[in-house]
């Protein structure tokens, strides 16, 4: 809804240039949806505020903070596997909030596959423990048997 609401503000905004008055004409199938009403009225403060509240419901920045560790491999097994291996020890660390792992959008680039573990952290919770037990994690699931091939990247406020 956040990027809906701020791409049809921006093109309507574009509209009537110069001397002439412009039309908006916005196709849809839900014409009472609340997002085109809040569009209409030009009411960022209501945008702003819904979605500060749905963020605040399903932990999401700025409220949280979001960690995504990307597992890459050339074979779909491995990475399977490791990702597996890799999130239920992530799981284990209560104050986590551990998401996955799952195939991104795109699964496959340039012959290797992806998977993905997100993870939710409050902002209570301390940044440098938390790394510390990723990156022991990591370690861990690394030093088993057929698994130090594996490429792990992981990155702190992706967005």
């Amino acid at each position: 809804h956040e990027r809906a609401y701020q791409l049809i503000s921006q093109v309507s905004g574009r509209a009537g240039r110069k001397h002439k008055q412009g039309k908006v004409i916005i196709q849809t199938t839900q014409p009472e949806h609340q997002l085109l009403h809040l569009v209409q009225n030009q009411d960022y403060r209501s945008m702003m505020n819904n979605q500060l509240n749905e963020r605040k419901l399903f932990k999401y920045p700025p409220f949280y903070r979001l960690i995504k560790i990307v597992i890459k491999h050339k074979k779909s097994e491995t990475v399977d596997r490791v990702a597996l291996q890799l999130a239920s020890e992530l799981k284990k660390d209560r104050q986590l909030i551990v998401l996955g792992p799952e195939y991104p959008l795109i699964g496959k680039i340039k012959l290797w596959y992806n998977k993905e573990i997100w993870i939710k952290l409050g902002h209570k919770q301390h940044l440098d423990n938390t790394k510390l037990s990723i990156l022991t994690s990591i370690e861990m699931i690394k030093n088993l048997p057929f698994n130090s091939n594996c490429i792990i990247n992981v990155d702190i406020d992706p967005f």
